[in-house]
């Protein structure tokens, strides 16, 4: 804002001034007493303003009369901060009920989904009670099959989702700027001149002078608000499926022959500088109705162990006799001269698909 104000004077006078010595020192005199002469004066006056209280001091690269005032910087971001604290709250108000909702569907999908399967019914085989002959062979005609009608849910089992975890992180930030400047500049100039007209070296003539003052003042000011805000969500979430048990599997039952074992005494004896120690061991066979199993063909193992079956006195050797029993004979070789801790080696029998498995101590 700039305000100017000229003011202008003149005074003319054609009385008859004697000569002062300030006059006289800016008066031109004539040549010639006849002719007339002229003077002219003129200067410049340059008045700075005061600095005002609490005004701001200038250097010399600041106009004359310029001056500033302080800045005055009132940010605050308590209102910002505020408005958006609860966006925190909100989102994670928005996020659990979402991770709520949606836990609800998949668990009323998954009932839906077990009424269905629960709802179709199927034929299965429980249990399979199957009969050997005597040779330990299924009898495919004594087989029995348990059947039940079950559920297919039974067999089936949907897949459960749950949420694992949600984790929900937030940045949140703010901020205010507030800038305020401004200035004032006045300027006084004040400019005085004469001219003077004279005959007769001064005694006679008219004098003429004039005077101009000259003021200018300029304010100007400028304010710069700012604020911001800004934030960012981050969510890490696991959907999964939850564990579940199956169901256990149909028994199976056999009904057939069966295996029993009885160990005899140990023996020690040494043979061209050999140590061996023996045992005798009897499997009995018997069939599904509890009588003897004779002539059938058994298979014995024992690992680690030599096996030899008796023939003569009564026993056929890997075939059961008459009694539906074989005897074999279980051995190992130990050092001549030294102390030996006994041993449990096992021993397993089996007649077509029975198998049966023991221990002995040698």
């Amino acid at each position: 804002m700039a305000d100017t104000k000229t003011a202008s004077r003149a005074r003319r006078s054609s009385a008859r001034r004697p000569a002062t010595a300030s006059r006289a020192a800016s008066a031109v005199a004539p040549t010639d007493g006849a002719n007339g002469s002229n003077g002219s004066s003129s200067r410049a006056v340059t008045r700075r303003a005061t600095r005002p209280v609490g005004g701001v001091a200038l250097d010399d690269t600041v106009p004359a009369g310029a001056a500033t005032t302080p800045a005055e910087l009132g940010a605050d971001v308590t209102d910002e901060l505020g408005r958006v604290a609860p966006t925190f709250g909100n989102v994670l108000s928005s996020i659990g009920l979402g991770v709520a909702t949606s836990q609800t569907a998949l668990d009323k999908g998954l009932v839906d989904s077990v009424q269905a399967l629960s709802d179709k019914k199927i034929k299965v085989v429980t249990d399979v009670i199957q009969t050997l002959d005597d040779d330990g062979l299924p009898d495919l005609d004594a087989t029995e099959l348990v059947t039940s009608e079950v559920s297919v849910l039974n067999f089936i089992t949907p897949t459960v989702h749950e949420w694992k975890y949600v984790r929900l992180a937030m940045d949140l930030e703010v901020g205010e700027i507030d800038n305020t400047q401004a200035m004032t500049f006045k300027r006084e100039q004040v400019s005085i001149g004469y001219n003077a007209v004279g005959m007769f070296w001064g005694f006679l003539g008219w004098f003429d002078t004039h005077d101009t003052s000259k003021t200018t003042n300029v304010t100007s000011s400028s304010e710069q608000e700012v604020d911001w805000s800004q934030g960012q969500v981050r969510v890490d979430a696991l959907l999964a499926p939850r564990e579940a048990d199956g169901f256990t599997p149909p028994a199976n039952v056999d009904i057939g022959p069966r295996l029993y074992f009885s160990q005899g005494s140990v023996t020690d004896t040494t043979a061209a500088g050999v140590r061996t120690r023996s045992v005798k061991v009897r499997v009995k066979v018997l069939k599904a109705s509890g009588a003897v199993n004779p002539a059938k063909n058994l298979v014995v193992e024992a690992t680690g162990l030599g096996i030899s079956f008796t023939t003569g006195g009564g026993f056929n050797g890997s075939t059961t006799n008459t009694d539906g029993e074989v005897e074999v004979t279980l051995s190992r070789v130990v050092p001549v001269a030294a102390t030996v801790t006994p041993r449990q080696f096992p021993v397993t029998a089996s007649l077509g698909q029975v198998r049966q498995s023991s221990q002995v101590t040698l």
